[in-house]
């Protein structure tokens, strides 16, 4: 392993190493690459079950089926990381590289996110949305009045539930970011290009 590389709060696998045990743990070979998955995957078995998650969420959850459901599941993602603080986060779903030409990764209001449900640009599903991420971090659960706007604006209780479930999985990632302060990537861009960070006037 590289002397100069970045590390966090618990030391990241070896490139080589990493990669073995992903796919000795029935991972893509390539996720091993990613910060956060080498150092979860000092722990195989938890970089097995995230990983899992992510790609089932990501990639054949029900919110995957709509593009504006998928549209509103990256804008909670993003509205998480913002409120929380989350430099990884924010960084991995603002701009990855491997998601660029994908639908619904990148939506035009994206940095509306940082406003909130007070965003001007945003109709009621995205309002209902942010207010759903703001109750989930804050107060650890979605009011029951917020739940019914979510089930208004989404088209079925599956799609409510799996919003939700994004928001609280989410949250707890970026605990174990935070908790390990998990270096960036040096091909990520912390925050958005205007530099504005969270706790910062207008926020």
């Amino acid at each position: 392993m590289p002397t100069d590389e970045p590390q966090g709060l618990i030391p990241m696998l070896p490139v080589e190493e990493a990669a073995r045990i992903a796919v000795e743990a029935g991972m893509r070979e390539e996720m091993s690459r990613i910060f956060f998955y080498r150092l979860l995957l000092n722990s195989p078995q938890s970089a097995r079950v995230e990983n899992e998650i992510n790609d089932r969420i990501l990639w054949e959850g029900r919110l995957t089926r709509r593009p504006e459901a998928t549209r509103l599941r990256e804008l909670a993602i993003m509205r998480v990381a913002w409120v929380t603080g989350s430099t990884y986060l924010w960084a991995h779903h603002y701009a990855p590289t491997v998601d660029v030409d994908l639908p619904g990764k990148r939506p035009a209001d994206v940095l509306g996110v940082r406003e909130g449900a007070a965003y001007e640009g945003f109709g009621p599903a995205e309002r209902a949305v942010m207010r759903a991420v703001d109750e989930m971090t804050r107060d650890d659960r979605v009011s029951e009045k917020t739940l019914g706007d979510l089930k208004e604006v989404l088209a079925n209780d599956g799609e409510v539930v799996e919003i939700c479930y994004v928001i609280a999985i989410w949250r707890a990632l970026t605990m174990l970011m935070d908790t390990f302060q998990v270096p960036l990537e040096p091909d990520y861009q912390p925050w958005a290009p205007d530099g504005r960070r969270p706790g910062e006037e207008g926020r």
